[in-house]
């Protein structure tokens, strides 16, 4: 019964670090989305600053 138990274990070790890896590839892409969206804000405002400027607004 031993190797069962190291074969369980060894199973087990492989899906904790599958979804280590996952977890952290998910934390990467919530941060991705947050710059992108902050870089959208940022182009948004930038967007609304030059239409007022080209139409004469101040």
């Amino acid at each position: 019964m031993h190797h069962v138990r190291k074969a369980v274990e060894a199973r087990l070790n492989k899906t904790q670090s599958r979804e280590a890896s996952i977890k952290a590839h998910i934390d990467y892409l919530i941060n991705e989305l947050r710059e992108t969206e902050t870089q959208l804000l940022l182009l948004a405002e930038e967007k609304e600053q030059l239409e007022s400027f080209l139409n004469g607004e101040e």
